[in-house]
This record gives structure tokens, sequence and C-alpha cells, in this order.
């Protein structure tokens, strides 16, 4: 179900590649909470799930327990042999996250040692908390973290209404979270989306052999990529970029003929948004769209347009929804709460 998925999805963050450090743990613990804040949002998760969610976060962080010295790392290098399991798998007994020697062995243990390439080494101890996750392993600092993603997302759902999928908001805010994760964001409608929340579907034979490997990405849904797609937040020339670019026109959008790809310096700049259906089009097709007759219909999804937001005007304003954008046109053609033009509002 999709709670098996969500803690599948944490491990996959918490047990990522490398050393751990203060910064990745930090990073990857921020990444973990709002993926479960987003979850609790979207699904209507109960406080008890929320609290066996983190106690089983908890259970992903490692020992760092040290070994004794009558061990070193099997490449002589100056690394401390610690005990890397998680806390989920601990049972009294630690065991090195590195193969070792042992250091004044006899020759025919040395020989063995040497011929296997390392062993293992285990002795006996309780779990202790890796120096780095130390100041996480708190349930009653998790839980004020979470509440207080929690309702930034709850803010950010009345702001979607009623609509069943999310929007390009709610997209940029979970895309800026899971933005200091090494592993990059990709489309895989076969597992949990970590934006949106919906459930993964079990592909078919060959959808299954185009899938990237488990464990190596983020998976997003088709809807949630798609949004991503228009931002050009999936460009690698985006990945380290503070500010979310502009969402280009997609009616009137410029492609190259042979690749399919958009021309983004060709291309306008989605600043009107339609709305029962919350579609953003250029000013020229929103001008269009209202000439057409008193019945306007979205050039994009044909459904029933009944007004009409023209966000140039919050360029004036300081709003943090403003100051995201770039490049934008320094006048509003009209102002909030004027009337109607061709039936729909302005």
């Amino acid at each position: 179900g999709g709670l098996g998925e969500l803690r599948s999805v944490l491990m996959i963050i918490m047990c990522g590649p490398g050393e751990p450090s203060a910064e990745a743990v930090q990073e990857a613990v921020a990444v973990s909470l709002s993926i479960i804040a987003r979850y609790a949002v979207r699904l209507g998760c109960p406080r008890e799930e929320l609290h066996e969610l983190l106690m089983y976060l908890r259970s992903l962080y490692p020992c760092g327990a040290r070994a004794a010295g009558d061990v070193e790392c099997f490449d002589r290098s100056r690394r401390e042999v610690v005990c890397g399991q998680m806390r989920l798998a601990h049972a009294g007994i630690h065991r090195s996250n590195i193969l070792v020697r042992t250091v004044d062995a006899d020759w025919l243990q040395g020989i063995g040692e040497w011929l296997r390439g390392g062993v293992t080494h285990a002795w006996s101890g309780e779990f202790v908390c890796h120096p780095d996750f130390q100041e996480f392993d708190d349930q009653r600092r998790l839980e004020r973290d979470l509440d207080e993603q929690i309702e930034a997302y709850k803010l950010q759902k009345c702001l979607e209404g009623l609509a069943e999928e999310v929007g390009s908001p709610w997209v940029v805010k979970a895309h800026s979270s899971l933005r200091g994760h090494a592993s990059k964001v990709q489309r895989d409608p076969s597992r949990l989306c970590v934006i949106c929340m919906e459930k993964g579907a079990s592909p078919g034979f060959f959808t299954r052999m185009w899938l990237p490997p488990e464990g190596t990405h983020l998976p997003v849904c088709g809807h949630c990529h798609g949004i991503l797609e228009k931002l050009g937040m999936c460009r690698p020339e985006s990945a380290g970029e503070e500010m979310v670019p502009d969402q280009f026109c997609e009616v009137c959008v410029s492609r190259d003929s042979w690749a399919g790809i958009r021309r983004f310096k060709a291309s306008r700049v989605a600043d009107h948004q339609l709305l029962p259906c919350h579609c953003s089009v250029c000013s020229t097709c929103a001008e269009g769209t209202i000439g057409r007759s008193h019945l306007a219909v979205c050039p994009q999804c044909s459904q029933p347009v009944r007004w009409m937001v023209d966000e140039r005007a919050l360029v004036a304003t300081s709003w943090p929804a403003a100051a995201r954008r770039k490049k934008r046109r320094p006048r509003a053609s009209c102002a909030i709460g004027e009337g109607m033009v061709g039936g729909v509002g302005t």
C-alpha cells in the first residue's frame, strides 16, 4: 500500500551513498520530513500513524559505536572502524561497516583474511546513535518540525481549492524541498509520487524494462513531472538554480522541428491563469480566448473558463510567489476587481 511505499522512499533517502556527514544528515532528515508532511496532508494521515512514521525514520539512523583497536581497515587507511547497522536491524551485536583485518593475527588467519579481501568484524554491544544523527534523534523535535511543515502544506492545499490534482505552486514547493538530496527526481509511475503522493500503478512487462532501477531516484508521477517540465526544472542546467524559472505558454510554444523540444528563448511567459481549470497561458492567448465569444473555452484542456487572473499584477507586491519568478514585466495591465470582459473576469 501507500504506507509501505512511503517507508521504502524514506529508506532510500536515509541510506544514501557515501559516508554520513552533518550537512548530508540534515538535508536527508529535512527531505524525509517534507515527504511525510505531504503524505499527511494529501492522504489525511492520523496522528498515531505520523508517530509511527517518525519512529520508523529514527530506526533508520545508523549506529556509531567504535570497534576496539585489535582491528583496522583492510586497505590500511586511517578510517575508524565503526558499526554502520541501522537501529531497525541492530540486535545487540555491532558489525563493522567496512572490511577489516586483524592487527596481531597469526600467519594462517592473516592469509585467510587476505584471500577473502577482508572480513566483517562483529562485537557485542547495544545501539549507540551515530554522532551526526544525535541532533535529530529526538521524537519531540521531529514532531515539532513536522507540524510546521504540515501547517504550511495545509495552507497550500487550501489555496489549491477542490482540485483533485496538485497545481504548480504545490509542485514548486515540493521540488524545492527535494533539491538538497543527492538522488534526482525522475518520472516513475510505478511507485509512490514524492510530490503529490499518488500511489503507483503496477507496470506491464515491457514498461518494467524501461523503468529506472529502484533506489537510484526519487519517483514522481506523470502529472507532476509534466509541470516540472513546463517550468523548465527538469533541465540539467536548472539543478543548481535557487530561483524558480517562469512557466512558458504551452498553447503557442515554439518547438524544434527535428527534436521536438521547446525553444525557451522563443516561448512566451505564461502570465495569465484560467480558472477553474488552473491552466496558464500567455497574454496573447488570453486575449484570444476572451475575444472568441461569451462562452470562453480553455485552449489547452477545452474546459469552460469562468474567470481569469492576470499574474503580472503580483510584480508590484512583495509576495514570495511573485519574487520567485524571473523576467516579469514591470507593469500590470489590469487591477484586481475590474469588470468582466467577454464573459470572463479579469
